[in-house]
Formats: structure tokens, sequence, C-alpha cells
């Protein structure tokens, strides 16, 4: 079985190690009538070469210790993931996939941490490769723009793939021989309830942020006022200044006072699940909006930290009497992703990081003591977790593992689908091999 996208990530992640084995160990030495170089494949307008193929090969050794140069099959696999990315690139080139500059430098650093991760420091890479990491950038960035453009092709196309219960029922018959065990798990549930400010601390807030609006209007900077008193600390030291933004990126309450807003224009103070806002509309057009803004916070008073607790309290106690916490998660969380659900959290390894402290702190059946937590950060309160129970280690089974088998079954189809995707790219583009 083919794993596609792995296959062009490995080559992704190979590509920037292989040029610095070639440079740095340097290619067996040539025996006499060796080519040094030579088109080994066409694919669409690109070519591969000799080269390609002999500096991915000489890392997998460098790398594994589990080949020699001239093995062919290992070659033969090499050249087969080359031709298959050359398909993706030239049909992500037809349906003209676009990638922004953005994206790219993302991925480039991305690249750079593996490579240090390996190698150790910026200096050694570019000793060993004899280019400056800027050069490497440069040579490099158009594969990764080719790489990028794969994966967003792939994801327009496989991102939405389902299965049924009949699909993961054979599935599961036909391979529950070969899946992995499942490791020791623990079935974990909460209540979460936010802690929203009183009725006092909101007014006192408003009037706090009409003052500065006022102020604005009478002439003050506006900049200088969102450097003072901003709350949002990833805009306030640039004048409260949150650059184009896309709509429908915003929240709503914020998105349709700014879009209401003249060029220029201030806003009256906006409630969003962030607190208050006051916001100046500095351009927009019909894809994006330039606004400056000057948060106010909402904040949670002790009293307020104080109820939330007893509430919780109140419903722990009650659940450890009467084995209802399911029913008053459904009636009292305030998280909706869970709620319906009876706040399931879900089944998580009993090493899962996230949870360590709970999980060491809880036996089955327990219920903890209220606990901060966030489920964003508009959202802040407390919760209560309960440990309903621990599955040993085992094999998977459709009752118990149902969302396992059905994660594994849609990365199944999927795979089947991009082999069968590939075949067809392989009729409808050009490709040839020389060797």
């Amino acid at each position: 079985m083919k794993y596609l996208l792995n296959a062009i990530l490995l080559l992704m992640s190979i590509l920037l190690m292989s040029i610095i084995v070639v440079y740095g160990q340097g290619i067996p030495p040539l025996s006499q009538g060796d080519v040094i170089d030579k088109v080994i494949a066409i694919v669409g307008k690109d070519i591969i070469l000799k080269s390609d193929i002999d500096a991915v090969l000489l890392e997998e050794i460098n790398r594994s210790g589990k080949y020699d140069i001239n093995d062919k099959e290992l070659r033969k696999k090499i050249l087969d993931k080359y031709i298959e990315e050359k398909l993706l690139v030239t049909k992500a080139e037809e349906d003209s996939v676009v990638i922004s500059d953005e994206l790219i430098e993302e991925r480039f650093e991305m690249a750079i941490q593996n490579l240090l991760s390996y190698y150790g420091s910026i200096e050694r890479i570019e000793a060993l490769s004899n280019k400056s990491i800027v050069r490497i950038k440069t040579e490099f960035r158009d594969e990764i723009r080719k790489q990028l453009m794969t994966e967003e092709l792939q994801r327009k196309k496989f991102s939405n793939i389902n299965v049924n219960t009949k699909e993961i029922s054979e599935f599961y018959e036909e391979y529950k021989d070969s899946l992995p065990m499942m490791p020791e798990q623990v079935e974990l549930y909460h209540i979460f309830k936010t802690i929203g400010p009183n009725l006092e601390s909101k007014e006192n807030t408003f009037a706090l942020a009409k003052i500065i609006r006022d102020s604005i209007i009478k002439g003050a900077d506006f900049s200088e006022l969102a450097k003072e008193y901003s709350e949002d600390i990833g805009s306030k030291d640039a004048d409260g200044d949150l650059g184009w933004v896309e709509r429908g990126k915003f929240v709503g309450e914020f998105e349709r006072a700014a879009i209401a807003l003249q060029k220029g224009e201030i806003s009256m103070p906006v409630e969003s699940p962030f607190g208050y806002h006051i916001i100046k509309l500095v351009d927009k057009n019909k894809d994006s909006i330039h606004a400056q803004h000057i948060l106010f916070k909402l904040l949670q008073s002790d009293d307020d930290m104080l109820k939330t607790k007893a509430f919780l309290d109140s419903l722990r106690q009650d659940a450890l009497k009467r084995d209802n916490f399911e029913d008053l998660a459904r009636k009292f969380s305030d998280d909706l992703t869970t709620k319906g659900f009876g706040g399931y959290i879900g089944k998580l390894y009993i090493n899962a990081a996230e949870y360590a402290d709970i999980l060491s702190s809880l036996k089955d059946g327990e219920i903890s003591e209220p606990l901060p937590f966030a489920i964003d950060p508009t959202k802040q309160g407390l919760r209560v977790v309960f440990r309903k129970k621990t599955i040993s280690e085992h094999l998977p089974n459709l009752t118990e593992d149902y969302d396992f088998l059905k994660s594994y079954s849609i990365r199944y189809k999927t795979i089947k689908l991009q082999e069968k995707w590939i075949d067809e790219l392989k009729k409808q583009i050009y490709w040839e091999v020389f060797e």
C-alpha cells in the first residue's frame, strides 16, 4: 500500500538534507565510463535527473545504513515517488493552485528547524552544504512552493472523505488481525462553567471605554491611547493596528461594527466575547477590513469565581451521591461541544500529557474538585472532571473502538482513492522513464 502523502512529505523532508549530504560527504567516486548526470524521466514539463535520485538515495543510506548505492529496488521506489510528486505538481499548476509567500516562508522555517535538530547549528548546515541559509532558501523556494501546491490540491480533493457503518465493519473484518493493539485508556467527562463578569463590572468597563472614546472624538491621539489603555497585547504596541484582515475572520460583533463605519470614523464601545472595543476604521474593501482598536477586557471578580466554584461543588456532590454526572452535564455544562454527549471528553491514553495531573489524582469513579479551564480565550471558567473507567490494553473491536476504526477506515479509503487518482493522472499527463 503506497502512502502517497507520506511519500511526498518524505521527499520534501530529505531534499534539504540531501544537499548537505551531497556537499558534506560527497557522491562516491566515479569509475571510468560513469555518466555524471542525465535525464532519467520526464513528467509533464519537468525532468528528473539521475543526480536527483542519487542525492535522495545517498541520504537514505546515510540515515538508515540499510542500503547501498546500487540498490535497484530502493532507487525505483525513490523514482516512483518523484514521478508521483511531479504528476501532482503538474496537476496543481493546471488547476492554478496559488500559495502565499507567507506560507512558503513558514514551511521553510519548519524545514530549517528539522535540519537544526539533525545537524545542531546553522553554521554546521552552511559548512556542510557549502551554501548560506539565504542561498539554500532561494534555491529551494520553488520546491517548497510546489510541495505546498500538491498538499493544497489533495486537501481540496480528499478532505471531505467519510465512511459509513458498513464500510467500517468491512474494513474491520478484513484487517482486524493486523491492527495495532489499543493501549490502556481512560474515559473522561467534564462539566464546564464560564465565569462571566457581573453587571457592575460590565458597567464600569463600558464607562471607561466611553470616556476614552469621547477623548478621541475631542482630539486625543488614538494611537497613543491604544498604547496606554488597550489590553490586546498583540496590537497595543502597534497603535492598536490590526492590519488588513479578510472578512469573516473577526468575531461577528466586531466585524459588523467595523464594516458599518466610514473611513476614519470611531465607533462607540462595542461588546464582543473579548470585552469592549473602540474601533477606528482605517480602510475597507469588498474582501477585507483594516482597523485599529482599543480593547477593554471584562474581568472576572473574586465573587464571580466563588459563586461558580460553589455551584460546581454542588453538582459534584450530587453526582457522587446519585451517579448522574452525564445527566448533570447535559443540563448545566457551558461546553456546547460536549454537553449533548453528557460531557464526554473522550478516551485518553493513560500517559496523555494534557491530562497527566488529573489522571494521576483520580481513580475510576472519582470527580475532581473545580479546576481552572478555558475552552478558548473568550471562555474562561472552571470545570469538574469525571474519570469514569479505565480500559485495559486490547485488540480493537467495533464496540469499544468505533471512532478509532472509523479514522483508520477513512485513512484506508483515502489512500485507495489517492492511488486510483494517481493512476488516472498517469493516463492524462505525459510521463516517461528512460532508465
